[in-house]
């Protein structure tokens, strides 16, 4: 009987693995405050553990100048773009599949497009969110 139980556990644990998934972002660009704080916000669907993930957002396809790199469970100093060093974060809860990004103290460099990344083992995606600035009111 437990052998038959754990052999049923990882089935579909090899199930899970081959499933598709996709991220999930808004559509439309998120507009904030010069000076101000941003959530970008980007979700695993369906929501999947991203703890043993890497997490790589970046722009304009510099992929190996990330704005932000999570790999091996932890936050990665370097190849980081300095521009963006002790401004960005992830904020969502990783074992939820959220990988959204904070950036702070955002200036006008900051507006455009940023893309995030998901690779597991099995698979990987993309999807890209907008930033559009707004003046100080």
């Amino acid at each position: 009987m437990l052998v038959v139980l754990l052999g049923t556990v990882l089935s579909l644990g090899n199930t899970i693995a081959g499933s598709t998934f996709n991220l999930t972002v808004p559509h439309s660009p998120i507009p904030v405050q010069l000076g101000s704080s941003a959530t970008l916000p980007c979700q695993i669907n369906p929501p999947l553990n991203a703890v043993p993930f890497q997490v790589r957002w970046y722009r304009n396809d510099d992929v190996d100048n990330p704005v932000l790199l999570y790999e091996n469970q932890k936050i990665q100093e370097t190849p980081t773009d300095p521009q963006y060093r002790g401004r960005a974060s992830l904020i969502g809860d990783l074992e939820k599949g959220d990988v959204s990004l904070k950036l702070e103290n955002l200036t006008l460099a900051d507006r455009g497009e940023y893309t995030c990344f998901v690779k597991s083992a099995a698979w990987y995606e993309r999807a890209s969110v907008s930033l559009s600035m707004k003046g100080k009111s």
